[in-house]
Formats: C-alpha cells, sequence, structure tokens
C-alpha cells in the first residue's frame, strides 16, 4: 500500500527523472547559494520544457500537426510569462492578453507580432484553446523557409514559431543560472515558485 502524504510538502511536482516535492522546492527558495539556483533552474525547466516543450520536438515532422504546436506554444508563452513576471494567474480580465503583449514586445525574435499581439490572442491563442479552430481569417502554416508571421497573410509558421520559443525559455534558463539571487529576475522566479507550491496546501487554496 502506498503512504498517504502526511503533509502537502510531500506533494511531488516532479517524479521523473528527479523527484522533487512541493518541501523540497520550499527549502531550497530559502538558501542564497549556487546548488539551490542549479535545482531550481531545473525545476522551472521541467515544467515547460519537460513537459510540454521536449516532448513536442521528438514528434516526426510529418506526424506533427500546426495546430497542436501551437496550442502547445500558447500555453507556454503564458507560463513562462508569469515566471518572468512573478504572476500568480493570469485570471483576471485582460491578464492573459497583457502576457502575450509583453512577451512580443520584450522578445526580439518575436517583434513582429508586437503591433497584433491583441489580434493573436484573440484569434490564435483563445482560437485553437477553446474551438481549436483560428478566427479572423488567421491561418497557420508549416510551410519550410516561410517567416516567423507574415502580417499581410495573417500567417504563423507553427515550426518557427516554436523554435523561436524554445530558444527564448533556453536562454531564459541560462539567464537565471548567471543572475543574483537578488535580481529582478529571480525575484519574479521564486514569487511564482511560492505561488505553485501555495498551490498545493489546500488550506491555503480560496474557495
Amino acid at each position: 500500500m502506498n503512504k498517504v502524504n502526511s503533509t502537502y510538502k510531500d506533494t511531488i511536482l516532479i517524479n521523473y527523472p528527479q523527484k522533487v516535492t512541493v518541501g523540497d522546492v520550499e527549502s531550497l527558495l530559502l538558501k542564497n547559494d549556487d546548488a539551490a539556483k542549479k535545482r531550481l533552474v531545473y525545476v522551472i525547466s521541467h515544467r515547460l520544457n519537460n513537459r510540454y516543450g521536449d516532448p513536442l520536438a521528438h514528434v516526426p515532422t510529418n506526424k506533427r500537426s500546426g495546430f497542436l504546436t501551437m496550442a502547445i506554444s500558447c500555453l507556454m508563452i503564458e507560463a513562462f510569462q508569469s515566471f518572468r513576471e512573478g504572476l500568480e494567474y493570469t485570471r483576471a480580465t485582460g491578464a492573459g492578453q497583457k502576457c502575450f503583449s509583453k512577451f512580443f514586445s520584450e522578445i526580439a525574435a518575436f517583434s513582429s507580432l508586437k503591433p497584433f499581439a491583441g489580434d493573436f490572442y484573440s484569434n490564435i491563442r483563445c482560437g485553437i484553446l477553446h474551438q481549436a479552430e483560428t478566427y479572423g481569417n488567421w491561418r497557420v502554416i508549416r510551410r519550410k523557409g516561410s517567416p516567423l508571421f507574415d502580417a499581410s497573410g495573417k500567417a504563423i509558421n507553427a515550426d518557427c514559431f516554436f523554435e523561436e520559443l524554445v530558444k527564448s525559455f533556453e536562454n531564459y534558463c541560462h539567464e537565471l543560472e548567471a543572475a543574483d539571487w537578488s535580481s529582478a529576475l529571480w525575484v519574479a522566479a521564486k514569487r511564482k515558485l511560492k505561488a505553485i507550491c501555495d498551490h498545493c496546501n489546500v488550506d491555503n487554496t480560496a474557495a
């Protein structure tokens, strides 16, 4: 018989390849050494890359769907930006769209989408995640050699989009490894990690 968790701290956040519990993360957040920093970067990387980015990257090209790629990409952007800003939720009115606007403004590879952030959020993100379709004649393509975004045709190159997103997330993890604990980057990341831990504590979860 499996042992029942004694407290929320025993909740497993990562089971494989290295087990990490809520208690482990809470302890790491109290430390100020490089070992703790490296471990927390692993937790953040696993949460997005190991769960979503890496599995999708291993889907054979001829089996990969542009809509699936964009659904995963949109999920990753919202969570990624939440780590960058230290946001607990993006469920308040307008918060999700703001995440995408800031992401397109701050990540150079996606700058062409900056003026279209609102349209992207409504027609790509919400369309695909809620109804498995795009709105407003926006298109998802996988044409090799096409730009990440073609404004004239309102076309998103899903493969290019995903590749640049993965690079951006990897760069963020490298920045965390190099940044000081007191940096704005880490203050935000630690706030997000604390929120994740708090969500596992039923006593602290709002009804």
